[in-house]
């Protein structure tokens, strides 16, 4: 019937990892006991849990590099008000 296979959405893909793949009680990168996100290793979005794992968000943001763009981003608006 439904059944989208690698074709299945964003959501729908989360929805999918979150049933399939047990969520530890503490960080995979930094070990520690922080609330997790589910983060997609590849950035590719495959249905393989192999390809997931649960981070606590400052280890998922410096992964998918959004820390760092943050900072910049950060760095550039204070520049801006100074000029």
């Amino acid at each position: 019937g439904q059944w989208k296979g690698n074709n299945v959405g964003y959501n729908a893909l989360h929805k999918w990892v979150k049933r399939h793949l047990k969520k530890p009680i503490k960080c995979s990168d930094c070990k520690e006991i922080k609330k997790l996100d589910l983060a997609n290793i590849s950035q590719q979005y495959k249905r393989d849990l192999l390809d997931w794992e649960w981070l606590c968000r400052r280890c998922h943001m410096i992964k998918d590099g959004r820390l760092t763009k943050m900072i910049n981003w950060n760095k550039r608006r204070d520049n801006d008000r100074t000029s």
